[in-house]
């Protein structure tokens, strides 16, 4: 089975307070066995479908003690692009060349902000939390938004559910083609993570060389 490594104190810094136990300051998260991510796109002949299990990066509350609902955090997700398999050798081909994988070989994402929308009586509930932040592929930086559902499980991992909507071009990526332009990829893409976090001890290496292995 692939490895899959994501550090991040995010679960942890999603829940709101009161519900927090009472020695998670300064947890560390990576992902456990089954997080994934997976992009999600059309083109004129059919649907579509990039899958990584690679993920690496790190989330870091200055404090768990939240004012209200919301917590200012700061971490760095980081994933290689040539990791994505879309099933087939010349779609990932012309997808890493659309993508600028030789000249930008990362996707990045800087978290700064979440907000538990709805408290939960207990952190075994799905919770909706608003997480913004800069998102950064083939070169191009832009601020997005999303809400994400995470919660607590039984066997003291946790879980965070998310997708979102991308356009191509605010990236400034020329959707891939083929035969001419008679196959071309829709320009709108659909990013979904189902991560699960298990309590670790590691610190976080966000050196390309340590995405790369």
């Amino acid at each position: 089975m692939i490895f899959v490594r994501f550090t991040f104190v995010l679960a942890v810094a999603l829940l709101p307070v009161g519900l927090l136990p009472n020695d998670s300051e300064g947890e560390r998260y990576r992902a456990d066995k089954g997080s994934r991510l997976w992009i999600e796109g059309t083109s004129t002949l059919n649907n579509f479908t990039c899958l990584t299990f690679k993920v690496d990066g790190f989330t870091q509350s200055p404090s768990v003690a939240m004012v209200g609902n919301e917590n200012r955090i700061f971490g760095r997700v980081m994933i290689l692009v040539r990791t994505l398999d879309c099933g087939n050798g010349l779609m990932n081909r012309d997808m890493y060349a659309a993508m600028k994988e030789s000249q930008h070989p990362l996707i990045t994402f800087e978290l700064e902000r979440a907000e538990v929308l709805d408290k939960p009586s207990n952190i075994s509930l799905w919770m909706d939390v608003r997480v913004s932040g800069k998102l950064t592929i083939a070169g191009v930086q832009r601020e997005i938004e999303l809400i994400v559902k995470a919660k607590a499980l039984r066997d003291g991992r946790y879980r965070i559910l998310g997708r979102l909507p991308l356009s191509m071009h605010d990236f400034g990526i020329e959707p891939p083609s083929a035969f001419f332009g008679i196959i071309k990829a829709d320009d709108k893409l659909v990013v979904h993570f189902d991560l699960f976090g298990v309590r670790s001890q590691d610190q976080a290496d966000l050196s390309e060389q340590a995405v790369r292995q």
